[in-house]
């Protein structure tokens, strides 16, 4: 596909990472970062509701959230280990909710009990509601070209425990918003995810700052950087045109 996108004076890319690997392959003389937007008035801390510890009968102080496909790329089998490493002290305060569909959903549903469920896709004003009703992200995946979830969990005010790779990487502010592991440490994931899990005031202050780096990612914004990218392309043309 070279031949083909390099008949485009411009080409666009999710993140800084798929931008540092097309640059090391020379894909392209001009790549620009055009990441993703988020309804930040939508995704909101102020739609916590004692509702969703309801519906899934959750008596645990502490919800652990993970959002996305439940496949193999995802690497659920390694947030599943990272729950039940945790020391017991813990553990038996947290509750882990998986929400999402996909291959692995039946297989891994088994491992439901009274401190892991899994709810199946969900979306909308439920979807919502289950990331502000939550205290704490866990995102293991280190595959992900953006991360969009990573977002909507730090709109709605949740600390993230991310995989140090792929889109995920530029999202955590590592000791500020969430902590970043490398890929497949399951005992940096269960060391990290458990100290904050563990501390409550820790957790809150990364919950503010989470939510004040997400509001930076509105579409507004995204937008308004296309519209500035395309009247520099368009500009740089008529220079070219008029020489």
């Amino acid at each position: 596909m070279l031949w083909f996108h390099r008949s485009f004076q411009r080409v666009y890319v999710p993140s800084q990472s798929t931008k540092d690997k097309l640059v090391d392959l020379k894909f392209h003389p001009d790549l620009e970062i055009w990441g993703r937007g988020i309804d930040h008035s939508y995704f909101h801390p102020e739609r916590r509701t004692n509702s969703v510890r309801e519906t899934y009968r959750i008596k645990q102080k502490n919800i652990l959230l993970y959002v996305g496909r439940i496949a193999p790329e995802k690497e659920i089998d390694l947030a599943l280990r990272t729950f039940h490493s945790l020391p017991s002290s813990i553990k038996d305060e947290t509750h882990f909710l998986l929400v999402g569909d996909g291959p692995q959903l039946k297989m891994l549903s088994q491992y439901s009990n009274e401190q892991v469920t899994f709810t199946g896709f969900k979306e909308g004003d439920e979807l919502a509601d289950i990331y502000a009703s939550s205290d704490l992200f866990l995102f293991p995946s280190s595959t992900e070209t953006f991360g969009n979830v990573v977002l909507e969990a730090m709109a709605s005010g949740l600390p993230v425990i991310g995989a140090n790779a792929g889109g995920v990487q530029h999202l955590i502010q590592h000791g500020e918003t969430g902590f970043l592991c490398e890929p497949k440490d399951q005992e940096s994931f269960t060391r990290l995810t458990g100290r904050l899990l563990q501390s409550g005031y820790k957790r809150s202050a990364f919950s503010v700052r989470a939510r004040e780096y997400a509001l930076s990612y509105s579409w507004e914004e995204i937008f308004s950087d296309l519209v500035n990218s395309y009247n520099e392309i368009m500009i740089r043309n008529q220079k070219r045109h008029s020489a």
